[in-house]
C-alpha cells in the first residue's frame, strides 16, 4: 500500500537527503552544494505534498558527523546553537 521513492546519493560520508524534518507545512531538506542536491529536491517536489520546501545547507555540520536537519531535533550535536546555525549559514534571532 505504499510507494518507495529513491533520493540520490549525496557524494560525502554522512550526507544524505533522507534526513529531511518537517514541521507544518514546511518541508526542510538537507542540500550539500553538490550536483544531486537538485534532483533530490525535485524528486520531494514531485510528491505533491502540499508543503514548502526550504532547503538547508548541512554540508560542514554533516560531514563531521553530526548528522543533519532530522537529527538536530532527536540528539543535539556536541556543538552550541550558535555554531549550529552559523555552519548551515543562517542566523540566530533573541
Amino acid at each position: 500500500g505504499y510507494s518507495v521513492h529513491v533520493l540520490p546519493e549525496a557524494e560525502l560520508p554522512y550526507e544524505t537527503y533522507v534526513n529531511s524534518l518537517q514541521v507544518n507545512d514546511v518541508l526542510f531538506i538537507p542540500v550539500f552544494g553538490e550536483k544531486n542536491d537538485q534532483k533530490a529536491v525535485d524528486i520531494y517536489k514531485s510528491l505533491n505534498l502540499g508543503l514548502k520546501i526550504v532547503t538547508m545547507d548541512s554540508r560542514d555540520i554533516s560531514t563531521q558527523g553530526w548528522g543533519s536537519i532530522h537529527c538536530f531535533t532527536m540528539n543535539y550535536p556536541p556543538a552550541t546553537l550558535d555554531q549550529i546555525v552559523l555552519e548551515m549559514n543562517g542566523t540566530v534571532v533573541h
